[in-house]
């Protein structure tokens, strides 16, 4: 009689079914992974930051004499005479405002003030202007802004958003009426009328340029702010101008600063040199050029007379 032995063996459910729990368990560990690397890469992106906030810190300690005024939002606004143009503050932007600048401003790509661009506008940065070096196109005095790389944008008729300008003014407040008037006696100065919203300069023998911050009244009696309009005033030129951003509105008594703007100049495209003014030192360049279509280091070169050049303000 012959034994038949039973041997024993795995059946292919068998199989299946610790492959199933293989899987499920190997998937389990995977999942634990991205989570990680998801942790430690938020937390390397966070030291990054703190490293390069601090740098900032640091790098703005060791700059304290050339801070910024202040950091705003701006909306451009349409000039309404040939005398300049103007930025208002845009009160109702925030840091986390990802929204689209309004349309149909002066010609200007809403990208510009659109996003986190609102928050972008550098006021007051003071700038001794340094002692003169040779450059390649002559003589100048270089200046790296602080707060570079900049967006140098043509706005409105300027060929630059980079405005450069000197101390406050000395006010002189007059009535635009007065058939003798307006009576200033030096260049310093400059004579107001806040209700009829106007402005006159002292008369020089060449074109120049001003930056007025101001106040006004809108319809409804609120107080809305214009930074950095630009007023032209042509060489020669005696009389009253009026403001462009405030719509015809009353303006906020004492609440300008108007200052003389540096104006731009280029080499001469024969000689490749600066042909700075002999008499007038706020004349300045912007010496890097744009990377790509508007980024810009801001590099800025000044007239070397600018800087043994003192103004006489109502600071001091």
């Amino acid at each position: 009689m012959r034994n038949i032995r039973r041997t024993a063996g795995i059946s292919l459910i068998e199989v299946m079914v610790v492959m199933v729990l293989l899987l499920i368990g190997i998937f389990s560990v995977v999942r634990l992974f991205p989570p990680g690397f998801l942790i430690n890469k938020e937390s390397e992106a966070a030291t990054l930051a703190a490293r390069l906030a601090q740098q900032e810190v640091d790098r703005f300690s060791n700059n304290s004499a050339s801070l910024m005024s202040a950091v705003v939002p701006i909306l451009p606004v349409p000039a309404n005479n040939t005398y300049g143009y103007a930025f208002r503050v845009d009160t109702d932007a925030t840091p986390d405002d990802l929204s689209v600048g309004q349309p149909g401003l002066p010609g200007v790509d809403p990208y510009y003030y659109s996003d986190v661009n609102k928050i972008r506008r550098i006021i007051g940065e003071f700038v001794r202007i340094p002692i003169p070096t040779p450059i390649a196109a002559g003589k100048g005095s270089v200046y790296l802004l602080s707060s570079g790389p900049v967006y140098n944008v043509p706005w409105d008729g300027q060929t630059e958003s980079i405005f450069v300008h000197g101390a406050p003014m000395f006010r002189s407040i007059q009535d635009v009426n007065d058939p003798y008037g307006p009576h200033l006696f030096r260049p310093q100065q400059y004579a107001i009328d806040y209700d009829d919203a106007q402005v006159a300069f002292f008369p020089q023998p060449y074109d120049r340029q001003f930056l007025a911050t101001y106040s006004y009244y809108d319809a409804n009696n609120i107080v809305q702010t214009i930074v950095d309009e630009v007023i032209t005033i042509p060489a020669g030129f005696i009389g009253w101008v009026p403001f462009t951003g405030n719509n015809g509105r009353p303006l906020v008594p004492g609440s300008e600063t108007i200052s003389r703007k540096f104006i731009r100049v280029t080499p001469d495209p024969n000689t490749g040199r600066y042909a700075w003014s002999p008499d007038d030192p706020y004349q300045y360049d912007v010496l890097s050029a744009n990377d790509g279509t508007f980024a810009n280091v801001g590099v800025l070169v000044f007239n070397p007379l600018g800087h043994n050049f003192n103004e006489s303000t109502p600071g001091g």
